[in-house]
């Protein structure tokens, strides 16, 4: 033995520190990165699944009423169901906006307010015109006997207005036809 070893200055051996669990190494970053981008795209994903059935909704619907018009061909019936499903369409697409209320000449240039704010392009043809007056007054007539050619452009309307404000709707739900 050496007598000098003993007398060297070392220090005993020390294991280092444990791994800690935080902050996580970069890979665990990147996978949580992804697991995010993969939540979100499915979030959106299923937002829009949401807008386009709700315009498949409506537009089954409206094409259904004027089926049942083509089989009947009863005006006032068609402008009756007309009325309702836009109402229903604007109460479950903006809830937010009480349009459930609305009557009369109000609830015509609310239609196009909501028409110009979701960009429809028929800026010829509004609700709040003679052409509109059908959807507020015909329903609760006896017997109409609107021009064929009035009730072909207020079809032709009502659809552009269900397309533009369906696909343009600001949904944060699901709020479906009823």
């Amino acid at each position: 033995m050496n007598p000098g070893i003993e007398s060297l200055p070392l220090r005993d051996i020390h294991l280092p520190d444990s791994v800690s669990w935080w902050p996580p190494a970069l890979g665990w970053w990147l996978v949580m990165g992804v697991l995010l981008a993969l939540v979100a795209v499915g979030l959106v994903v299923k937002w829009m699944k949401r807008r386009r059935q709700f315009n498949r909704i409506a537009l089954a619907e409206f094409n259904q009423i004027i089926a049942h018009y083509n089989s009947h061909g009863n005006p006032q019936q068609l402008l009756q169901e007309l009325s309702a499903l836009m109402r229903r369409i604007t109460i479950s697409a903006f809830p937010e906006l009480h349009a459930a209320g609305m009557t009369g000449d109000t609830w015509l240039r609310f239609l196009d307010e909501l028409a110009a704010q979701q960009s429809l392009k028929n800026d010829a043809i509004k609700f709040n015109s003679p052409l509109g007056q059908w959807l507020v007054s015909a329903p609760y007539q006896k017997r109409i006997a609107p021009p064929q050619q009035d009730m072909q452009q207020l079809l032709r309307l009502c659809r552009d207005w269900i397309q533009a404000v369906s696909l343009r709707t600001k949904m944060e739900t699901t709020a479906g036809v009823h």
